[in-house]
């Protein structure tokens, strides 16, 4: 059975309440990666934070990096503050999964795999442009081989979460465990 489309969301004018610009899905995926963000669980996201993050994942970040990151907040990034800073970011229409998928399947080759750094080109000259170092970040979030490659079913899932019906299964799942 195909993935069920999730409807455009178009983005709304900044009101009084950012979780309006939202789905309650998207918030609650905002809020578990805010709660793995906050490794020292004091409600913020700090640069200790951050230069913990970058460092379980394997990234090397100066002290320069991260202290720009957390200058885009006027305030203590908390979880209200950094869905402001996405909502900032975002902007337009989301793209449905369908159209995520298809643009990834036409870097892959016939195995599925896509080349990280063609990708990594693409991403910082073509289309929306990513800066150079924007592009490195992403293809540093991303599983890639030995050989340079990066399975394009796994980008898919990491980048549109698991289909409804997935993610109502691992909801049913966790639910049973916890009784």
């Amino acid at each position: 059975m195909p993935p069920k489309k999730r409807p455009k969301v178009k983005r709304r004018p900044h009101g009084s309440n950012v979780f309006d610009l939202f789905t309650q899905r998207q918030v609650a995926e905002f809020k578990a990666g805010f709660q793995l963000l906050d490794h020292n669980k004091d409600g913020k996201i700090s640069a200790d934070d951050l230069d913990w993050a970058f460092k379980h994942v394997g990234k090397s970040t100066s002290e320069e990096e991260i202290q720009s990151m957390i200058a885009d907040s006027p305030i203590a990034i908390n979880f209200t503050m950094l869905m402001k800073l996405f909502a900032d970011k975002a902007s337009g229409e989301q793209d449905d999964d369908e159209v995520v998928i298809k643009a990834f399947k036409t870097f892959s080759n016939d195995k599925g795999l896509i080349n990280a750094e063609n990708l990594r080109v693409n991403l910082a000259n073509y289309g929306d442009r990513y800066t150079n170092q924007e592009a490195d970040d992403f293809i540093g979030m991303m599983p890639v081989d030995a050989n340079g490659f990066i399975l394009c079913d796994t980008v898919c899932k990491m980048l549109t979460g698991p289909a409804e019906d997935e993610a109502q299964e691992e909801e049913a799942a966790t639910e049973e465990a916890s009784s």
